[in-house]
């Protein structure tokens, strides 16, 4: 029974699940605005002004690049930088996302590890607002450019991290999972982009253009998950053994998981064809979320048709397939829990608009 408590002790939130928790947190988040007394807005954004005036860099940008974003803290307070969260390429907020809030966020991630889920977070933002825009029909190709600029930064970053990471032979683990929750995050948004393309006639060319940088990350990432998985499993059979039932674990709970929040989501839809929403809700969102219910279940079938195979691996001693086949079958249970998660926030935003 300890040895049971043990394997669940030493688990944690990949990336892809901490990113699904807040975006559920801001889709909350929206439907309940907070409401700040105007004088403690002005007190806090004052203090704020007075402290950033000693110096002539702020998190090593020039003070004059960020004056506009501390004359907003000066009007509306320090709560301007929550309220950045969800800003987008093009709005006011934005250069107070990008240049104040990340970069606090990015100086707090603390260790090695903390950097490579950051620098995989930065990336997954940044397709998120890409979606959002393509989605309104605001993603230029100007706006595209910069955004597969900021991705190829945090892209890099990831790669520094990870190398970083994989100096130590203790490592081999984390560092095959962080290549592959990664390229579960680029494959699920490359999937929403290309429901995108096709119905955003007005934003194609923009979109082609993010999902071609989408693609050579993900297929970069791809094999550097799969060198890492070849490390991993050309360790001893008993180290090999150890990592791939822990992997079994998880890999059971999260397809059980989805296989749960597919079906809902598909219940969901059927019940909002019959009301209103989709008469509130613009028709490419629709789209993507009829997509995302008619393949999820799918993908899912799949993940457990993998975990099948991997249980038939791991009876006949061959760990190290068995732990490659159960990181398939998660990487397939995040890329639909992504999909979901891009259909709820895409069906928030146009809704609140």
């Amino acid at each position: 029974m300890d040895h049971f408590f043990d394997v669940f002790k030493r688990q944690t939130l990949s990336n892809s699940e901490r990113e699904s928790i807040k975006t559920r947190i801001r889709l909350f988040m929206a439907a309940h605005p907070p409401r700040i007394p105007w004088y403690i807005r002005f007190a806090d954004g004052t203090l704020s002004t007075m402290h950033a005036a000693d110096s002539r860099k702020l998190f090593g940008l020039p003070v004059q690049s960020l004056a506009f974003a501390f004359a907003l803290v000066l009007c509306i307070g320090v709560g301007t930088t929550y309220a950045s969260e969800a800003a987008l390429p093009g709005d006011v907020l934005y250069p107070v996302k990008i240049h104040v809030r990340e970069r606090v966020q990015g100086a707090l991630a603390v260790g090695v590890e903390n950097k490579v889920q950051w620098s995989a977070t930065l990336t997954t933002r940044r397709l998120e607002e890409a979606e959002s825009l393509a989605a309104q029909g605001r993603l230029t190709p100007a706006v595209s450019a910069e955004i597969e600029s900021q991705i190829n930064t945090s892209a890099e970053n990831f790669n520094e991290h990870v190398a970083a990471l994989a100096k130590n032979p203790g490592n081999d683990a984390l560092v095959a999972n962080a290549q592959s929750n990664l390229e579960a995050s680029l494959n699920a948004h490359e999937n929403v982009l290309m429901v995108l393309a096709d119905q955003s006639s007005s934003t194609e060319i923009a979109i082609a253009s993010v999902l071609s940088n989408v693609r050579v990350h993900k297929m970069r990432t791809k094999d550097a998950r799969t060198k890492a998985e070849a490390v991993l499993t050309a360790q001893d059979s008993q180290r090999v053994e150890n990592v791939a039932r822990q992997k079994k674990q998880i890999a059971e709970g999260k397809v059980q998981a989805i296989r749960v929040a597919a079906e809902k989501s598909a219940k969901k839809l059927e019940t909002d064809a019959t009301g209103d929403t989709a008469a509130r809700t613009a028709v490419v969102v629709e789209t993507i979320a009829t997509t995302t219910a008619s393949t999820g279940v799918h993908e899912v079938t799949d993940a457990e048709r993998d975990l099948r195979q991997a249980d038939e691996k791991m009876n006949a001693g061959d760990y190290g397939k068995a732990f490659e086949i159960y990181q398939a079958a998660i990487r397939a249970a995040d890329v639909t829990r992504l999909e979901l998660d891009a259909t709820a926030r895409l069906r928030s935003e146009m809704e609140n608009d």
